[in-house]
């Protein structure tokens, strides 16, 4: 076995396996479920706030540790078709139950192209009754900066960071604010460059740290000796959090501190990815963690309908059922969808060949 000596704090290589990946995302999904589950956590509530600065974040950092990918034509056709089916056929439904049937305001063509298009939070929520969706149009671009940024020189990585880095910092140095530009740039341009700079520092921290030199020939002592250095910035960094809760950071320190909750937190995991990989739990929730995010809100509401029309007392045990319950009947929901893959390939189409293959 390879010494730790040999091992450069379990970065070589920084890929993970299949598995690993699909048990991170799993634990990554289980907290955005958590998030929305608002007998656990109350809506706006700072414990709330605490959980929006790192859970989906992590899923915009985890690309990064894939091999790089040149961006060609038909790469970026297959990110569109992977991204944008689901977000067109979600939001279709969302629309019309929200803002034709809920709100009896008729269908709105313009008001429907021109949110789809734009794909800013508020404004999707405005229309569909969720935030949710923004995730899908962000992502697709997210998906071409990483690979442009995996596969180009100093410059462009340079420039591209600093572009990021400057939404974050734009309200501090007079410019307009994070929200203004999301409102002005469409196809969720400003998103995905918002949630750019945890990737690259993420992916910096795993790649450069010094290695801890022990003696021991054991691997899993060096991630014991990282996972706990992890989880004592994380630690530190949440205690500052919740002494200064709040989505919008007033200071450049506290916009540091954000970036880096959610930076460390995706370390953390990242060490341990070993021990969650042997959870076959965690793999199957996170190989299928988009469907899950797309579906697991109407099962929650539904859910939550039966709560208050039964009677039944809203406390924290409560949350936790709502919570296991949520996850299982989504699981049963997608696993019974799998069984059609014409209707898969219709929903979720990973390429253009299988978009194609369900229009022939």
């Amino acid at each position: 076995m390879e010494t730790v000596q040999n091992i450069k704090l379990e970065t070589f290589p920084l890929c993970p396996s299949r598995e690993e990946s699909e048990a991170m995302k799993g634990v990554f999904i289980i907290l955005i479920v958590m998030a929305h589950n608002t007998l656990l956590i109350p809506t706006s509530s700072p414990l709330q706030n605490y959980f929006y600065q790192f859970h989906y974040f992590s899923f915009f950092i985890l690309p990064f540790l894939y091999p790089r990918s040149s961006l060609t034509l038909q790469r970026t056709i297959n990110y569109f078709i992977r991204f944008y089916v689901p977000y067109f056929w979600f939001f279709l439904v969302t629309y019309l139950a929200y803002s034709v049937v809920w709100l009896r305001n008729g269908f709105d063509l313009i008001q429907f192209l021109s949110v789809f298009w734009r794909g800013e939070i508020s404004q999707i929520k405005q229309v569909t009754g969720f935030h949710f969706l923004w995730f899908l149009p962000a992502f697709f671009i997210f998906s071409l900066l990483r690979d442009i940024y995996s596969t180009s020189g100093k410059i462009v990585r340079i420039l591209l960071f600093s572009i990021s880095i400057l939404v974050h910092f734009s309200a501090y140095l007079g410019l307009p604010s994070y929200a203004q530009l999301r409102l002005w740039i469409p196809l969720g341009i400003v998103q995905s460059l918002f949630l750019f700079p945890m990737g690259v520092i993420s992916v910096s921290i795993l790649r450069y740290v010094p290695r801890f030199r022990l003696r021991a020939d054991h691997e899993s002592i060096h991630r014991i000796y990282a996972g706990c250095l992890a989880l004592l910035v994380f630690a530190i960094l949440s205690f500052d959090f919740m002494e200064n809760p709040g989505l919008g950071a007033a200071t450049y320190s506290e916009e540091i501190r954000n970036i880096l909750l959610a930076v460390f937190f995706f370390t953390l995991i990242y060490i341990f990815r070993r021990e969650f990989s042997r959870i076959r739990l965690l793999r199957v929730l996170g190989k299928y963690s988009l469907e899950i995010y797309l579906f697991h809100l109407f099962i929650y509401n539904g859910l939550m309908y039966l709560v208050h029309v039964s009677g039944w007392t809203e406390s924290l045990f409560m949350g936790l059922i709502i919570l296991c319950a949520t996850l299982l009947l989504t699981l049963i929901l997608i696993l019974i969808l799998q069984r059609s893959k014409v209707l898969q390939k219709i929903l979720f189409p990973k390429e253009l060949i299988h978009f194609k293959r369900v229009l022939q």
